[in-house]
C-alpha cells in the first residue's frame, strides 16, 4: 500500500513538472493580452479623437520598445462614474496565490507567500481577506491555508 502511494506522489510530482511550463506560458500571455488592451491595440474603433503619442521603455535593461498611447481629456461628458479596467480578482495573481497555498503541505505565512511568488507581502494582506471571504482559503492564526 505504501509503494503504491508513493508511486501515485511521483506521479503527481512527474505531471506537474510536465505542465509547469504551460501555466507559465498562459500567464505571459494574458499579461500580453491585457497590456496590448490598455494600449486599446486589438479592440475594434477608430481612436476616438485623441492623440496619438509615442512612448519608449527600456525592459530589464536589454532593449528599448516603443509604441503608441492614446492621450485623451479624460472620461467624456456626461459619462456615468463606473469602475473601468478588470474585474477585482480576475488577474494571475490569485491563480498564483492558490497555487502555492494547495502545494504547501502546511499553513503559510503572509511573508512566505510573497516571496514564494516573488510580490511584496502588503498586496497579500488585501487579497488573502477577500479568499477567506469566498470560502477558497482559511486563517489559522496569522497563517493561511487553502
Amino acid at each position: 500500500m505504501v509503494e503504491f502511494i508513493e508511486q501515485k506522489h511521483d506521479e503527481l510530482v512527474q505531471r506537474r513538472r510536465e505542465i509547469t511550463p504551460f501555466y507559465d506560458e498562459v500567464i505571459r500571455l494574458d499579461r500580453a493580452i491585457e497590456a496590448l488592451n490598455l494600449l486599446g491595440i486589438g479592440q475594434p474603433g477608430s481612436n476616438g479623437g485623441k492623440q496619438i503619442v509615442q512612448e519608449h521603455s527600456t525592459v530589464a535593461g536589454l532593449a528599448t520598445v516603443t509604441w503608441n498611447v492614446k492621450k485623451g481629456r479624460g472620461r467624456p461628458k456626461g459619462s456615468k462614474n463606473r469602475k473601468v479596467g478588470r474585474p477585482k480578482g480576475s488577474g494571475g495573481r490569485l491563480v498564483q496565490v492558490m497555487g502555492v497555498l494547495e502545494e504547501a503541505r502546511t499553513p503559510l505565512s503572509v511573508k512566505d507567500i510573497a516571496m514564494r511568488i516573488g510580490i511584496k507581502p502588503n498586496y497579500l494582506y488585501r487579497v488573502l481577506p477577500q479568499l477567506g471571504r469566498e470560502g477558497k482559503v482559511t486563517k489559522h492564526g496569522s497563517l493561511w491555508r487553502a
